[in-house]
């Protein structure tokens, strides 16, 4: 997959909130941006329930689960 390389360090464009541009970050495969400490400091967060992430992933699945449930 490559070396672990900052999203930062791609040159994208920024958008007024300070995100890179979703077309720039399309000119590279999904997989490159797991190398990323941006993913990893995600993943991270998740599995340690960090801002209560593993707990809002729950809720979503929950909701989705429900929705789609007679289907």
């Amino acid at each position: 997959m490559g070396p672990c390389k900052s999203i930062k360090d791609y040159g994208h464009r920024l958008d007024a909130d300070g995100n890179p541009e979703i077309k720039d970050c399309q000119r590279w495969p999904f997989p490159v941006y797991y190398n990323s400490p941006e993913s990893f400091a995600v993943f991270g967060a998740l599995y340690s329930n960090e801002y209560n992430l593993t707990d809002k992933f729950f809720s979503y699945w929950e909701i989705v689960s429900k929705r789609l449930s007679a289907n």
